[in-house]
């Protein structure tokens, strides 16, 4: 659950590529999960073609608990309470279906497993998900009739909801809404961006390790189909706290990540820390965890690199 490997398992699980981004650029209805592209990415260029997709015509829509600068930019903030994503994103795909706003041809063509789907969100209501949401079920009821009638729209989530414990799952609920709508792969929706040009390749960490190093991995990736081969951090920091897995590491090295901050359990990641003999931290900022590291290395930003 480090950056987006909670969004690439749901999203892969949904439309069979991981990675898939928005085309803000050409999209009417823009609905955000706990993301805030327009002050936290990686992509700089986000905030421009964001700002020109407003120009065009679209409405921003940020689901967030917190007001973020995205937010306050937005067309409309919907507060939400944290970790509850997913229900949302369930009782809006009950309306669709409930009033057969959905991509009738997209999913003929396209998916399987739609009525059983429809069944699993039969109760799924906007008064059910107000319960846990905090989002009124009359807001639940307008989000997704517009969401369903304005074209082209899409629904994507980022590293908000994906740092709680059920992140796969909600992610999952949230990429269902672009199913529904056909809203994948097509102009100003949710687009494959590397099926023409330089593919992705996705590099096997544990090559090297498959012939020097017989211990199981101390994360039991094995275990998990979708679990991207970077590591399942939750699972990591679990057995560390409480003393279990194939072994006992020693001493932990990590690099521009904030696991106190980003990975679920903040407690359950503190108890593993410090089980640690040793942790080095190599980072730019001084962050929680490096607070708690025995040595910290400053890192360098890409503006203090050398290009190569």
């Amino acid at each position: 659950n480090l950056c987006d490997t909670a969004r690439k398992a749901s999203f892969k699980m949904v439309m069979g590529d991981e990675r898939p981004l928005m085309d803000a650029l050409q999209s009417k209805y823009i609905l955000l999960f706990g993301w805030n592209p327009l002050s936290a990415t990686k992509w700089s260029h986000l905030p421009r073609i964001m700002t020109r997709g407003r120009q065009n015509g679209a409405k921003l829509v940020v689901v967030d608990p917190n007001f973020s600068y995205t937010a306050s930019r937005a067309d409309e903030w919907v507060p939400i309470r944290p970790a509850t994503d997913g229900a949302l994103a369930l009782a809006m795909a009950q309306v669709i279906i409930r009033d057969k706003l959905y991509d009738e041809t997209f999913i003929k063509d396209w998916t399987v497993g739609f009525q059983e789907f429809a069944d699993y969100v039969k109760d799924k209501t906007p008064q059910w998900a107000e319960g846990i949401t905090t989002v009124p079920a009359a807001t639940i009821e307008r989000l997704a009739k517009e969401f369903a009638t304005t074209k082209p729209s899409l629904a994507d989530v980022w590293s908000g909801p994906g740092q709680h414990s059920n992140a796969v799952q909600g992610g999952r609920a949230i990429a269902c809404l672009n199913a529904l709508t056909g809203s994948y792969d097509r102009p100003g929706t949710m687009v494959i961006p590397d099926k023409k040009g330089n593919k992705h390749i996705e590099v096997e960490p544990d090559e090297t390790a498959a012939k020097t190093f017989k211990m199981d991995r101390f994360d039991g990736v094995k275990s998990y189909p979708f679990g991207h081969k970077s590591g399942v951090y939750c699972e990591s920091v679990s057995r560390l706290a409480e003393g279990k897995g194939p072994y006992k590491p020693k001493v932990g090295i990590i690099i521009f990540q904030n696991p106190m901050m980003s990975v679920p359990g903040t407690k359950t990641v503190e108890t593993a820390l410090k089980n640690l003999e040793f942790l080095v931290v190599n980072d730019i900022f001084m962050s929680e965890t490096a607070q708690m590291a025995d040595i910290v290395i400053p890192g360098t930003t890409y503006l203090e690199r050398a290009r190569t």
